[in-house]
């Protein structure tokens, strides 16, 4: 997270940021950017289906959603 902090390439990373009533892990504003970085549970297929309606909802704002697997 510390390299975060130090304004990568001009962006400042948003972290925990809100998007309507959904929060997601990392947000670049000037980009519409939602970064999302999941462990092994998400593998589960019903956090999965979870997943992509949180995905869908955040699409709809206009905003653009990459996901991580750890």
């Amino acid at each position: 997270m510390g390299y975060l902090k130090t304004k990568p390439l001009g962006y400042k990373f948003r972290r925990q940021h809100p998007i309507g009533i959904l929060h997601c892990r990392f947000f670049l504003l000037q980009l519409k950017l939602a970064i999302e970085v999941d462990g092994p549970v998400h593998t589960k297929e019903e956090i999965k289906k979870n997943d992509e309606e949180r995905q869908k909802l955040i699409e709809s704002e206009g905003i653009k959603v990459v996901r991580f697997y750890e």
